[in-house]
Formats: structure tokens, C-alpha cells, sequence
């Protein structure tokens, strides 16, 4: 089944907190010594992604934006033999050689010969969360992965957590036709489905009824005396969250349904009752997974894994009150083992020019900056690439220019005014079609852009200055300041600091600070230290 699970389907399990170290490590393979190509998720990783992550939920390799090309042989000898590269600046760190090459940002690693995992500075100490498409990894892809115990995983498969038990008292077949007491269902409909064979979604009321442990009787009565575990193959109840909720991954599976069923283990798998044989009085039990991302998750349809199979009198877990708290020490490991370049630079330290606002930002760094952010890290956006027309609030207009600022921003509006026929380019801003580049060009010119996007980063920086950085207790100051001026710009000057919620795919308010900011450094920016 390892070859067919996405990686995703372990992530409560905390799956992907590993790095492929750790994983390995349980099967006594020494990560160091595999080939890129061996291993998928890295061979058809891009230079660019783990450098600097894929500027929408992954972060790259720490600190491997700081090395020089020089620091790692492998990739510069392969980078000298390649034409389009003969020229490079091998003293050049590896983040502003990225950040300024399109051709290398592009480059999969398993196009570059003879390149070990252990040629690259922190990959076998990288969180495996941080790899561009980690949750669509087969698990039977990641080296050593399925030789891990799940009461070894970061939140760990304990049956040790179990605090509830039950007697199967009776096993039920398909003749029946309904029952109201029950103790399964799904997330999203609670725990006590009842079932009719006449609902769209049931075949049949087949299931095992529940009793005490030992058959206490009447003096001692459990909330689960009595009531029926329904089967799951004959049951389909409502499941899955967000934009996946209607995804059917395996075979069989209806869409925004699962089996009905209970989560004694957590929320990892969902326990299904999937067969019943009256005649040895048997009940066959398999687990069912999901698939989650950004989007939402899937219902529980992954599957059936074969569970256990369980006889009349036989005790079987039904649920946790309360799953153990579990602090993982991966994370330390990790960021103990992750090393920095010897030849790292302090890049805060710089001379303040002149040309910078609040703290020494450099607001025409700070606009590369966030251009790389809205590009997705690497390539530019084409018009057709655009939303035709976006409203804030009430006002309706389009994106406009490589800083994709609103037509509907007081600046803009004066800026394009201000030139004749203007105003009625504003107006064709509010209907369907979008402007030609000529036409941009003509009433918004790339000079003005560039001007309202500096002052827009002023009024950030200076606002962000003024504001109290909860984790110092003071103003704000050095990368804490660079952080916090991005999150005004992408949230606007009301963003709560380091808002947490995002959209579907896209970056939550903290992590764009932290994006811009790495990108801000990779482009030789500086900013004032905290004193």
C-alpha cells in the first residue's frame, strides 16, 4: 500500500517533520550516498525551489541561500561545463545567483551529474515540509519511511492512548434495515448516525452491537451499551473539508462521502467496520486515510487497509477521551544539525546609503523583492496570467504593472488622471477586458509605477517602525522590521502582526514578511541592526 499513499495521507502523523536522515536512519541507509535521482523528491526538485522555496508554503533548504557557489563543487563543476553558465562569479552566493537566473532557478537537481544528497550543505537536516510538493511524495519513495513505527512518528499511533473499550455483544448482517442508535459517523456529522437502509447513501443497517467489558449487566451501564458500530461498506456519511471535500481518490469512493466509522487512534485513520459473518459470528475491521493540503482535506476514502478482524465477545477500541500531548524534539535536532556558510556575511551591516526609508530599507530592494513574491519566486507574470478584474470592497478594478498595483489605489488614480484621456482608461479598468501593455505604458508608465511602490514602502516602513514587536516588547527593528513592513504591504496597514490565516495556496500574512525578507538580503539589501 507504501507505493500508492501520497505523503500527505501521513501528516497528522506528523510525517512530515522528518528529514530524510531521520528516515533513513530506521533502514541503515546513509542518505549522503544516494544519487539526487534516487530519490524522486529530490531529483525533480528545481535549483530555484530549494534555495528559496516556492514562494507559496515552502521555505527551501536553511541557510543554502548563504553558500557560495564555490562551497559545493559538485553543482559548480556541473555549472561550468553547462554554456549558458561559463561566465558565473563562483564567489557568488548561491541565493542571488538563483534569485537573478532563471535558467538556474529552473534547473532540476536531476539534471546536474553525479550529485549526492550529501553534496548539498543541510538537505539531509531539512524538514521534509520544506520540499516544493512533499504532500504528493509516494511514501514508498522516501527512504526508510515505511520502516518507521507509527508510535514513533512526531504525533505518534499509541494504543497506549486508547482509554476506551467495548465488547462486541452481537454481529449483525445486511438483513438489517435500520438502526437509531449508533456510535460512528464522521467528523462533520457526529458520532451518532443513525442509519436507514431507505437513506441514498445506505444499502443496509449491517453492524456489531456494543456492551460492557465482561458483560457487567445491569448495575453498570457505559453511554455505548447497547448501541450498534455500523458498517461502513453498507454506510456512506458526509466527510471532507475546503476545496478537496469532493475529491474521490481511490476506487469506489463517493464523492464528499466516507465510510461510516470512529477515530480511535485520532484523527490519522478512521476505524470502518467493512464486512460481518453471522455464521462464525466475525467482524472484519480496516483503517481508511485522507489526503490534506492547503486546500482542505479529503474524506477519509483512502483505502480499505486491512485492520483486524475481531469475534463475538472480543474487545475492541472505540475511542480516546483525550489523545496524549506530545512534544517532538525533531525540530531541535534538526536545527542542530543544520550548518551555516563559513564564508556567511553580514548583509545587516551594510553602509546606510541615503536612499533608504524607516531603518535603512531600501525601498527599490524592498520592490524586487516583493516582485519575486508575486511571480511565485522566479518568472514573470504575463497579462493573461492576471484576474481580468478584482474589487476591493466595493471598488472594481484590475492589477496593474509589475508591482500588480490596484487601480483603485488613490495613487494610481491621480497618476493616470493627470494624463489626457486618462480618465477614461480608468473607466475601462472596471469592465472585463484587460489593457494592452502599449496601453499601461502610455497612462501608467513603469517610472510612475516604480515611485508609488517606493512610496507605499515608506508609509509601511514608517508605520512599522512605530508599531511594538510582541516577541522583543519593543519597536520594531533589523529583520523583524523588514518582516513587518512586507506584512503592511501585502495585508494592508490594519494586518494584525504576524497573522497567521491564509487562502488556498497562497502565503498567510507572517509568511510573506519572512519571504520577502530572505529575498530582500538575497538582493544585497540592508537594514539597520537593533541596538
Amino acid at each position: 500500500m507504501a507505493e500508492l499513499l501520497p505523503l500527505s495521507s501521513l501528516s497528522t502523523l506528523g510525517a512530515q517533520e522528518f528529514t530524510l536522515g531521520q528516515t533513513a536512519g530506521f533502514s541503515g541507509v546513509d542518505i549522503n550516498q544516494l544519487n539526487v535521482s534516487e530519490v524522486p523528491i529530490i531529483g525533480e526538485q528545481t535549483l530555484g525551489n530549494l534555495v528559496l522555496g516556492d514562494g507559496i508554503s515552502t521555505e527551501g533548504i536553511p541557510y543554502l541561500s548563504d553558500f557560495t557557489i564555490g562551497e559545493i563543487p559538485p553543482l559548480s563543476e556541473s555549472l561550468f561545463s553547462n554554456p549558458q553558465f561559463e561566465t558565473i562569479d563562483i564567489s557568488q552566493s548561491l541565493g542571488q545567483f538563483v534569485a537573478e537566473n532563471q535558467i538556474a532557478a529552473n534547473l532540476k537537481l536531476n539534471e546536474i551529474s553525479n550529485l549526492k544528497i550529501g553534496s548539498i550543505p543541510n538537505l539531509e537536516n531539512t524538514a521534509i515540509k520544506n520540499l516544493p510538493g512533499w504532500e504528493n511524495a509516494n511514501i514508498d519513495n522516501i527512504p526508510g519511511l515505511s520502516d518507521i513505527p507509527l508510535s514513533q512518528f512526531p504525533n505518534p499511533l499509541s494504543l497506549g492512548s486508547i482509554s476506551i473499550l467495548a465488547r462486541i455483544d452481537t454481529v449483525r448482517g445486511t438483513a438489517e434495515g435500520s438502526f437509531e442508535r449508533t456510535v460512528t459517523g464522521s467528523s462533520e456529522k457526529g458520532f451518532e448516525v443513525p442509519c436507514n437502509k431507505e437513506d441514498s447513501n445506505t444499502k443496509s443497517c449491517s453492524h456489531v452491537e456494543l456492551d460492557d467489558i465482561e458483560n457487567l449487566g445491569v448495575t453498570v451501564s457505559s453511554s455505548f451499551e447497547g448501541k450498534a458500530w455500523i458498517n461502513g461498506q453498507e454506510q456512506w456519511v458526509e466527510g471532507g473539508s475546503g476545496l478537496l471535500k469532493m475529491v474521490a481518490v481511490t476506487p469506489g469512493a463517493k464523492p464528499g462521502l466516507e465510510p461510516t466509522g470512529r477515530f480511535p487512534f485520532g484523527d490519522f485513520a478512521k476505524m470502518v467496520l467493512w464486512e460481518v459473518d453471522e455464521t462464525n459470528d466475525s467482524a472484519q475491521f480496516v483503517l481508511f486515510l485522507r489526503y490534506c493540503n492547503a486546500g482542505g482535506c479529503t474524506p477519509y476514502n483512502i483505502g480499505p487497509i486491512p485492520f483486524m478482524q475481531y469475534k463475538r465477545n472480543a474487545m475492541i477500541p472505540i475511542g480516546s477521551s483525550k489523545l496524549p500531548s506530545h512534544v517532538s524534539t525533531l525540530e531541535i535536532e534538526r536545527k542542530l544539525a543544520q550548518k551555516r556558510p563559513a564564508s556567511k556575511k553580514n548583509l545587516s551591516s551594510r553602509e546606510v546609503t541615503g536612499k533608504e526609508v524607516a531603518g535603512g530599507i531600501s525601498p527599490e530592494i524592498m520592490a524586487n523583492s516583493i516582485i519575486s513574491i508575486i511571480n511565485g519566486g522566479h518568472s514573470s507574470i504575463t497579462q493573461d496570467e492576471r484576474s481580468p478584474i478584482t474589487c476591493i470592497n466595493s471598488n472594481c478594478g484590475k492589477v496593474l504593472g509589475k508591482f500588480a498595483l490596484h487601480s483603485t489605489n488613490p495613487m494610481v488614480i491621480e497618476s493616470i488622471s493627470q494624463k489626457k484621456g486618462g480618465e477614461n482608461f480608468l473607466e475601462t479598468l472596471r469592465q472585463p477586458k484587460y489593457p494592452n501593455r502599449s496601453e499601461i505604458k502610455k497612462f501608467f508608465p513603469p517610472s510612475e509605477q516604480s515611485a508609488i511602490i517606493h512610496k507605499i514602502i515608506a508609509q509601511a516602513a514608517s508605520q512599522s517602525s512605530r508599531e511594538i514587536d510582541p516577541i522583543t516588547n519593543d519597536y520594531f527593528c533589523g529583520d523583524r522590521l523588514l518582516q513587518r513592513t512586507a506584512q503592511i504591504l501585502a495585508g494592508g496597514s490594519h494586518t494584525p502582526i504576524d497573522y497567521k490565516v491564509s487562502n488556498p495556496n497562497t502565503l498567510s500574512v507572517e509568511k510573506t514578511g519572512q519571504k520577502v525578507a530572505i529575498y530582500y538580503k538575497t538582493y544585497g539589501g540592508s537594514v539597520i541592526n537593533c541596538t
